[in-house]
């Protein structure tokens, strides 16, 4: 694959995807944005304003990056943080909702396609490459299938949203792995069924 996946201490950027706004806060496709800011929260840094549409920490090895284009123009942050830091994407984790997982399942994997996910369409275009690690949030169905706009812009149920937190948790441990073992160790981690 020709990615570093073992050495726990190469630079890697985080990038959690959504969409800015307090509109949009709390809603199934900001599931990338909640687990990156738990994550920072759990490293004690804060993202701030960067030099273009993002937000951005450090902690380490770790950037974090918070794009603030919404969703379907997440690609442009990205790419401009990546040219400027020299990070490869073969060294990118990107952070996404996934209405094809159950709800609170959560799954590590590299490279593969966009699953029609605008936000990884618009990075995949932008960087010309699908050679990067994905965490994908599972945020489940909706009833029916031309209702997929409008399930992925409402809000999480309280049971729900009590399900998301477990999992961005896991996460969060997932990041402790990662700095130990390095990113084999942290898909293992995340791949297990169940919540840690």
């Amino acid at each position: 694959m020709g990615q570093v996946k073992n050495d726990p201490v190469s630079e890697i950027l985080i990038v959690g995807l959504g969409n800015p706004g307090t509109l949009y806060q709390n809603t199934r496709h900001n599931a990338g944005f909640e687990a990156l800011i738990s994550i920072c929260e759990h490293f004690n840094v804060k993202l701030k304003p960067g030099r273009g549409e993002y937000y951005l920490a450090k902690y380490k090895q770790l950037s974090f990056l918070m794009p603030t284009s919404y969703m379907n123009n997440s690609g442009v942050p990205v790419y401009d943080y990546l040219k400027v830091s020299n990070i490869p994407p073969s060294n990118m984790i990107v952070m996404h909702d996934d209405m094809d997982i159950e709800n609170g399942r959560l799954r590590m994997r590299w490279d593969g396609g966009t699953g029609g996910h605008k936000g990884i369409e618009s990075i995949v275009y932008e960087i010309q490459s699908e050679d990067f690690w994905r965490i994908k949030i599972g945020i489940g169905k909706p009833l029916y299938k031309d209702r997929g706009k409008d399930y992925v812009l409402s809000k999480f149920s309280p049971q729900e949203q009590e399900i998301l937190t477990k999992s961005i948790q896991k996460i969060v441990k997932s990041f402790d792995v990662l700095s130990q073992k390095g990113l084999n160790a942290m898909q293992a981690f995340i791949n297990t069924d169940e919540v840690q």
